[in-house]
This record gives structure tokens, sequence and C-alpha cells, in this order.
């Protein structure tokens, strides 16, 4: 009996996959530095200049870059129907750090029924996005990417942000391989086209209002109130809601996004992108983030009044003609959240999502543009030129960072990268960089460290 069940579930499974469009894709990633050097300076007021330079740092994990040898693959297996289907990818990560176990990218389960409504369910490593909004082309700076390339996605380049990672509807605060859920339908409005998307994505928020910080308040002769503690209060958000509404059209394209982690806590997020000529991809807009904020004892809590976290202003701008492209990436954020006592307000630093120069971590800037430019130039089929330049700008520090012996200034990171790109085939290609980056900031009161990079980084890369 056992065995005439399986054989027909297995007829039944062949003949679904048998409707179905099956496919398979395979990306490999191979990547290294076959030269690298990271020299660091110190430089004090009283005493001598010490230097420390690093070697070929051994793996991603190491802060060091490429660094070794690492693979990054992607395997795909895609089954699709006319009204139905599912994609399932997974990662093979190896570096120093790691013997290679495969773990999951993206798990798509997703339907259309004949009204129209689609409902989809799953969870992506990368991001569930549009990806036009990106403005990124094949091989627009190689395969160079992290510190060489878009550093950061659309919304706030700092870590944590209710608007970090913004368009990403799967993901709350950045967040990665979230369980996720939508509902999805389709309307003709005007000359275009407006996708509707709402859904619910997986959150770990939790916060209470206990008797402690609830009566911990200032009374007016400057003591501390704690009798009469009242009640205590606690909110569990298990999913958090998402909505974007997508607009397609001849004359422009444009995305509103709002999404809520927690008690007030809101992004929302518009960006446009005009169709101005063939040759020219623009996308502008920015993104802001609500928070909840401090009460008067200097405590965060859903009990203050919702606060501005922070703002993002974004353009994004590519231009193609002939074998000449043209990439320009520019992002600025402000964390806008004051902290401390009702007298005593100041702001909050922030962890930037990623740093230029290679093994520096700013996280005392509450201020900073990303300014990136890149150019290929295909000079036949098989070969490409190009390189990219790029500059993060931390334009102030935050008053949380200051202090008697705390840091006075940040210097401007820049990373240059010239590269030439070996193709065997349109997917198959082999890149070769010579990177240059430094900077100097001063990490306490009289005390500047300098940091330079030379390396060659090596990416081997092939699609199937």
């Amino acid at each position: 009996m056992k065995k005439i069940v399986l054989t027909a579930a297995a007829v039944a499974m062949a003949a679904s996959m048998a409707s179905a469009d099956v496919s398979i894709n395979i990306a490999g990633r191979m990547q290294t530095n076959a030269f690298q050097r990271i020299s660091t300076e110190t430089k004090a007021a009283s005493t001598a200049t010490a230097t420390t330079n690093k070697y070929f740092g051994m793996d991603k994990a190491s802060g060091l870059g490429y660094g070794g040898l690492s693979n990054d693959d992607t395997v795909t297996l895609k089954a699709e129907a006319e009204n139905y289907g599912v994609t399932y990818a997974w990662n093979n990560t190896m570096d120093a750090q790691s013997n290679g176990i495969a773990k999951l990218n993206t798990l798509n389960v997703w339907m259309k029924f004949n009204n129209g409504l689609k409902v989809r369910a799953g969870a992506w490593k990368d991001g569930f996005a549009d990806g036009a909004y990106r403005v990124k082309s094949y091989g627009d700076a190689s395969a160079l990417q992290g510190n060489d390339w878009e550093g950061s996605k659309l919304g706030g380049v700092y870590k944590g942000l209710n608007t970090t990672f913004i368009d990403n509807m799967a993901g709350l605060k950045g967040s990665e391989l979230a369980n996720s859920a939508f509902v999805e339908y389709d309307l003709e409005v005007g000359d275009g086209k407006l996708n509707l998307l709402g859904g619910l994505v997986r959150v770990n928020y939790k916060e209470q209002v206990n008797a402690a910080e609830a009566a911990a308040t200032t009374l007016n002769d400057g003591t501390i109130n704690t009798a009469d503690a009242p009640d205590s209060e606690t909110t569990t958000f298990y999913a958090g809601p998402v909505f974007r509404a997508l607009y397609k059209s001849d004359a422009a394209n444009a995305q509103f996004i709002w999404k809520n982690a927690g008690v007030k806590e809101h992004a929302f997020g518009l960006y446009v992108m005009p169709n101005i000529t063939k040759e020219l991809t623009l996308n502008v807009g920015g993104a802001l983030g609500f928070t909840k904020g401090y009460n008067d004892a200097g405590v965060r809590s859903q009990s203050a009044d919702m606060a501005l976290e922070s703002w993002t202003a974004e353009l994004r701008a590519q231009y193609k003609t002939g074998a000449l492209m043209i990439s320009s990436y520019n992002s600025i954020t402000q964390l806008c959240l004051e902290a401390g006592a009702k007298d005593a307000k100041f702001a909050t630093a922030g962890v930037l999502n990623k740093n230029v120069v290679t093994g520096v971590d700013i996280k005392s800037s509450n201020m900073a543009m990303w300014n990136e430019l890149g150019a290929k130039y295909d000079v036949d089929d098989a070969i490409s030129v190009g390189g990219t330049i790029g500059l993060l700008t931390p334009l102030s520090v935050a008053e949380s960072a200051k202090g008697v012996d705390a840091a006075e200034s940040l210097g401007v990171q820049v990373r240059i990268t010239p590269w030439v790109q070996f193709r065997a085939a349109k997917s198959a290609y082999v890149d070769l960089g010579l990177t240059f980056a430094t900077t100097e900031n001063e990490v306490t009161k009289g005390t500047k460290v300098a940091v330079t990079e030379f390396a060659v980084p090596v990416v081997v890369r092939v699609k199937m």
C-alpha cells in the first residue's frame, strides 16, 4: 500500500512539474587579493608615530576585505506555471572561517487568482525590492562590490534605522531573511499601471514600560520620584505591516513605501524615476524615519512622543551611449534623534552600513554622505576597462560621542579603483583591479589615525 501511495505521489509530482517551466541557475563567485597592504599610522602630539602594516587579510571576517580566497556561490531552482510558482535559492559561502555550508538565500512561493489578486510568501536574504530603482546594469562597476561600489542600498546609510534598505519589503530596519507574506493587486491608472502591495514581515520587537522606568521622573526640587509607581505595560510586535505602491508609465516610474517595525517605529520613502531620454536613467527621492523619543527622565520609551529618527536624500544616475557607461550614486543621511534628560539634550551617533577604507569603522558621526562615480568602456566583446571613485564624508561628530578626550573631527574616506575585465562570455569573466584608499580620523583629542590601503583585487565569476 505504501508503495502505491508513493508511486501515486511521484506521478502527481511529475505531472505538476511537466506543466511548469523549471530552470536551475548557478552563479559562482570567487574573490581574493593578489596583493593587499593596510598601513595604519597613529600620530599623537606627545609620542612618535607608530606604523602597523597588515598584508593579505585571510578572510572577510577579519575586516581586511577580500584577502585569502573566498567563494560566494548561489544556486537557484525555479518552477513556474501560469498562475503559481516557487523559487528556492541557497548560498554556499566559503572562506578561512567557513567550510562552505549552504544557507538559504531566497524562498519565494506565489500564486495568482482569476480576479488578479496575487499572494506571495517567503524570505529574501538579499531583499525583496524592485531592482530598477538601484539604477544598476550589467558590469557597471565590473564585479567589484562592497567597499568599491554601492556600499549602501536605498535609504539610510546607517545600520539599524527604520529607513535602512527602505525598499526591501521583506526586511525591517535592515533585517535579512525575515519570514514575510504579501498580497498584491494591479490597477490601470491613467496611462500607467499601479501595483499595490501590502504584507506582514517578521520582527522581534518587545518593550515594557515598567514601574521603575515610568516612575523615575525628576520632581521640581530635583529629586527622583520612586513612589507611587504606575502599572507596567508590555507591547510585543511579532510582525510589522508594510505597504508599497509602484506606478509605471511612459513619463515616469515612482514608488511610495511605508514600513512599521513597532510602536512609533515608522519609515516612509518616495522615489521617482523620470523618463527623460533613452540614454539616461535617473532615480531621485528620499526617506524619513520616525521612532519613539526620550521621556523627561532621559529614557527611550513608547510612552514618549514620536520623534524624527533620520532623513535621507538620494540621487542615482546612469548614462549609456555606445560602448561607454557612466554611473553615479549619491546619498546623504542625518540622524535627528536627541537623547538625554529634558534639560540636557544631545545628538546621538550611528554606525555606518559600510566604510570606504577597509578596516575603518566609524561609530561617532550623526550625518554622513556617500558619493560614488563609476565608468565602464567596452573595448570589444571580450575586454572592458573602467574605474570607480568612492567618497564617504562624515559631516559631523555626534554630540553623544564628544567629551574631554573624545574625537574632534572625522576625515573623508577616499577609494579609487581602476579595473579591467576579461570575458570568455557575457556571463563568464575575470576582473582585475588596483585599489588605493585612505583616510585620517582624530579618534581621541590630539591623536590622529591615518589608514592607507593598497590592493590588487581579483574576482572570477560565472553565471549559468
